[in-house]
């Protein structure tokens, strides 16, 4: 029987609510214990509930994995451009469009058996060049050159790293054929409150496991933003294979207690190499890999959590979304930011507003 939606989004908010206790805690805050507990467990879920305002994957890995308050830069400018075309995710550079064409027909024939040789990879990625026209920017010769090598480079990473992936999370060639692949699927999710477009997804219906290939086209070192955007489509991917009814499900499906038991795998492929530091298949681009603990890649994933909830709650009139704009200014109605007000007992100020502050 399927867990009630409200309780379902509870556990989701279980890694904010701590976080927050965590900053309460650590800092010296004068709050009242009962109206903090009511935010928390009240207006908090019934905010998140009602709202359909989702954060960018990409802004939610800046704040995750490097600046939070980058992020609440993005967040803010995002949310007044999201129409504009520049600012969707999953629509980049040429050689990301060239990969979404050439992708599926070169892994459609590597999964068929046939020729995945030098001379059947150039063949397409060219073919998906001309296929694409004046969607490509680059009109010089030399920067179209460079733009086929390094798709080829991106595709020849994938498949020298694709069998050993797939063995790993148990798919054996006899179950290739069943295999599915999508590029730049757009993810939307209103538990994660994520809005994300993965580059590639290698997935198998049936056994429910999937390999997310998140392409970077530049041969620099993985940054902690990118590990935590492909982290993120990892989450949204789960989701969709229906390990999402609560966030301990996602959490198994990527970092469960026996690694091999992993069922969404997330590695991001560059021209010069392929990298991953999940424990089931650590990757690395110019040393030996180093992966994370599964400990480490837990609390990767409820910092992600963290970061999307936060960043949808400065989103939000709180206030005007439980109680309207009218009742709120009525007698005797305590608001959210009044119930959840805290105060810095070692500064002369008016209280911050609990769902405001950075946890």
């Amino acid at each position: 029987m399927a867990m009630p939606y409200s309780k379902s989004l509870d556990t989701f908010l279980d890694p904010y609510r701590n976080a927050i206790w965590e900053t309460l805690d650590s800092n010296k805050y004068e709050y009242d214990h009962n109206n903090i507990n009511a935010c928390l467990n009240y207006d908090l879920v019934e905010a998140i509930e009602r709202t359909s305002h989702v954060v960018k994957a990409t802004t939610v890995a800046w704040g995750a994995g490097l600046c939070i308050y980058a992020a609440r830069l993005m967040t803010a400018i995002g949310a007044r451009r999201v129409v504009i075309s520049e600012n969707i995710p999953g629509k980049g550079n040429d050689v990301h469009k060239v990969l979404s064409i050439a992708s599926l027909e070169y892994l459609d024939s590597w999964k068929r058996g046939q020729g995945v040789g030098q001379s059947t990879l150039q063949y397409i990625v060219r073919r998906s060049i001309e296929e694409l026209g004046d969607l490509i920017q680059s009109r010089n010769e030399n920067e179209i050159r460079e733009i086929e090598s390094k798709a080829m480079n991106m595709l020849k990473n994938l498949i020298g790293i694709l069998p050993e992936a797939l063995r790993r999370l148990g798919i054996d060639n006899k179950l290739y054929g069943d295999l599915r692949f999508y590029t730049e699927v757009e993810m939307v999710d209103y538990k994660l409150h994520i809005w994300g477009v993965p580059d590639l997804i290698i997935e198998h219906p049936r056994e429910r496991k999937a390999i997310v290939i998140e392409w970077k086209s530049d041969e620099g070192s993985p940054k902690e933003t990118e590990k935590y955007q492909a982290y993120i489509y990892a989450m949204l991917e789960a989701i969709r294979l229906g390990y999402g009814e609560t966030f301990g499900d996602i959490v198994n499906a990527i970092a469960p207690d026996n690694i091999n038991d992993t069922k969404v795998l997330p590695i991001i492929i560059r021209p010069n190499c392929a990298y991953s530091d999940h424990p089931l298949l650590p990757l690395a681009c110019r040393q030996n890999p180093k992966p994370v603990s599964v400990e480490e890649l837990r609390d990767r994933l409820r910092r992600v959590i963290i970061t999307s909830t936060y960043l949808t709650l400065l989103l939000m009139d709180i206030d005007s979304l439980l109680y309207g704009v009218e009742r709120r200014r009525e007698e005797g109605v305590i608001t959210t930011r009044e119930r959840c007000a805290i105060k810095r007992s070692d500064r002369d100020v008016s209280p911050p507003y609990l769902l405001r502050m950075t946890p």
